[in-house]
């Protein structure tokens, strides 16, 4: 039985300590359950996942204070002018960076109601989201060659990981733990309606932000695409088949020399993280 932590953590955190054996080799322990029934409970996230406490802004002098003339007058300084000027620049120049390196922000173009909102409103986070640095090496090959994962690149260029099939990276023995959990609350869920519940969880469920208090909502991204293994070149690549995050609809003129940089960058990122090689499809969106 898991403890009650594991309800609040996404499923790409602390699977290192267990391991199983498959085919011959040590791998990875199944997926966490609980955050899996989590998921598909429709319930909200309430942990902060990445967020930073935000600090005072340096060189923002405050509004100057009204006081008898027969005493001397004193300002605060948090900083000059110089260097909020220099911070402004060097953020800017960041942007540009991330931008040429992994495209500008844009979209959604659209989120699916009908299995990527939670009753509250909320954007649901992907059933198998991961950070690339929590992604387990092991997990790749793990989960075979049918596994089917997709990613975002967010604001600061960080690489979000989920699945849209969540039928080829979740296994049997896992369905059916998962369902007997939710059968507890609801004797009446079919493994049929489970999986619809699971699926179909899209891009925006990986780029998913998080807001105060741990809610999450629709976030722009950059480059989006899909992760999978190519059995003709008997290699493990990625593309950028993301509808909602690079078709022309949200990003109009994108030229092919543009998309193939940014897949370039994500590819040589996840080749060092995953230690094995990393290809990339042809562009299917740049024009």
């Amino acid at each position: 039985m898991h403890d009650r932590s594991q309800y609040d953590r996404p499923v790409g955190h602390g699977h290192g300590s267990r391991r199983r054996k498959v085919g011959g080799q040590r791998s990875l322990a199944p997926m966490d359950i609980a955050m899996l029934q989590r998921s598909a409970g429709n319930l909200a996230v309430t942990r902060l996942i990445g967020l930073q406490r935000a600090g005072a802004v340096p060189g923002v002098e405050p509004e100057p204070t009204t006081v008898p003339r027969t005493r001397p007058v004193q300002r605060a300084f948090f900083g000059s002018s110089r260097d909020a000027d220099l911070g402004a620049t060097m953020a800017a120049r960041r942007r540009q960076r991330l931008d040429h390196e992994y495209g500008p922000l844009v979209g959604p173009h659209r989120v699916k109601e009908e299995s990527e909102l939670a009753e509250d409103g909320d954007v649901r986070l992907n059933p198998v989201w991961y950070r690339l640095e929590n992604f387990p090496p092991g997990l790749l090959l793990d989960r075979g060659k049918s596994a089917v994962w997709c990613f975002s690149v967010g604001a600061r260029g960080e690489i979000l990981m989920g699945s849209e099939d969540i039928t080829t990276v979740v296994e049997d023995e896992e369905w059916a733990r998962l369902l007997t959990a939710m059968q507890e609350k609801d004797p009446t869920l079919t493994m049929d309606e489970l999986q619809l519940r699971l699926n179909s969880s899209g891009h925006p469920t990986i780029a998913a932000g998080f807001q105060s208090l741990g809610r999450t909502q629709v976030k722009p991204a950059r480059v989006s695409g899909e992760l999978l293994w190519n059995a003709e070149l008997e290699r493990f690549e990625i593309n950028d088949k993301s509808g909602r995050y690079m078709s022309k609809k949200v990003r109009a003129g994108l030229q092919r020399a543009d998309a193939v940089r940014w897949m370039t960058t994500v590819a040589d990122r996840m080749t060092r993280h995953f230690g094995v090689p990393i290809g990339m499809a042809n562009s299917k969106y740049g024009g």
